[in-house]
């Protein structure tokens, strides 16, 4: 076993953390819970750690911030590695389900129209992050999701909605994920970043999509909301 954190955990309170120590725990392996969230830094330290971001009582915000801020923990490491990548901002992650392009403004009710057919049955897909990174080409490095019928089928149905409604979109297949890096310029990340990640076993519920425009800025994109349409079955 090697590399930075053999498994870090998180939890949303001090005796969810004790209890999932105590079950994961191996002979030979240090195993420690942190206090975490709350202001407080989210360590990288090997072994098993799990760590209590006090999360269960925080405002929503609160309790996504500290959920970035365990991911963002876990790549710190990794920065060191590949200094110039061009590292996304915890702000920005998100999880695609059909990249639409360049899009001339006057079809923006079409495609709103489309997703909101979607997303108006739509169940509440559980997603979790796996602790699995990869990379595409070497040039973009992404964290893992394990599999999740529930989101399968909702991308499924926002892509045959946008088909029906005529919106060309990328119709390459879909794999979700979070993108963490990428390389710079035409260059390629170092070999083996991806099996140094050593990420988080977050997990959460999907309660809605939104359609982001995304316009270069640098060399970072600007995302903004343009709509959000409510899964159905979080409406219920």
């Amino acid at each position: 076993m090697s590399g930075p954190a053999e498994l870090f955990v998180v939890a949303d309170d001090l005796s969810g953390a004790a209890e999932t120590a105590a079950v994961l725990a191996r002979p030979g392996v240090p195993a420690r819970v942190v206090l975490a969230g709350r202001g407080r830094p989210v360590p990288a330290t090997g072994g098993l750690t799990v760590v209590d971001l006090d999360s269960r009582l925080a405002p929503a915000e609160d309790a996504a911030r500290a959920v970035r801020d365990a991911v963002a923990a876990a790549c710190a490491p990794l920065r060191d590695r590949a200094p110039d990548a061009r590292w996304v901002d915890p702000a920005r992650w998100h999880l695609t389900l059909a990249f639409l392009g360049s899009v001339e403004r006057e079809r923006v009710p079409a495609i709103s129209a489309a997703l909101t057919a979607a997303t108006a049955a739509a169940a509440v897909p559980h997603v979790a992050l796996d602790g699995r990174a990869g990379t595409f080409r070497r040039q973009v490095l992404w964290a893992g999701l394990a599999p999740s019928p529930e989101l399968d089928a909702l991308a499924a149905a926002v892509r045959a909605e946008l088909t029906d409604a005529g919106i060309a979109f990328d119709d390459k297949p879909f794999r979700p994920h979070l993108t963490l890096a990428r390389a710079p310029g035409r260059g390629r990340l170092p070999a083996g970043l991806e099996t140094a990640y050593q990420g988080p076993a977050l997990a959460w519920d999907v309660t809605e999509v939104a359609l982001v425009r995304s316009v270069l800025a640098g060399r970072a994109s600007r995302y903004t909301r343009e709509a959000v349409f409510p899964l159905g079955g979080a409406r219920a």
